[in-house]
């Protein structure tokens, strides 16, 4: 899923901001609720936050003004998701050798204490 990132309402009389910093870097991961951006009018500063935990690509520049509700970014979720899927699917992988191993350990540990407990 991909949402955009837009430029929100700054009060009634302001039309256009201006992109004062990134926070993050363009094809970084971004987490929801952190702040990504900074905005700044003749009036006010403010720090806008992701709504989605994802990739992001910025589309706006540092310095560069942009209308109220204009589109700076895009954060793809999907790329997250896939990457969580397959670092569980692997984190399965790894573990699945290792419990049946585990298992023919004790029973051979196990074998061998019953040989010497019937030797005594």
């Amino acid at each position: 899923m991909e949402i955009n990132v837009t430029v929100p309402s700054m009060g009634e009389s302001i039309t256009t901001a201006i992109i004062s910093n990134w926070f993050v870097n363009d094809g970084d991961l971004v987490k929801k609720n952190d702040p990504i951006y900074e905005l700044e009018t003749d009036k006010i500063t403010s720090e806008v936050t992701a709504e989605i935990t994802g990739i992001i690509k910025i589309k706006a520049d540092v310095d560069e003004e942009v209308d109220i509700g204009a589109i700076v970014a895009v954060i793809e979720e999907k790329e997250i998701e896939e990457s969580a899927n397959k670092a569980e699917k692997l984190n399965n992988e790894i573990q699945k050798p290792l419990e049946p191993e585990v298992t023919k350990i004790e029973k051979v540990t196990n074998e061998k204490s019953n040989k010497e407990d019937r030797k005594k």
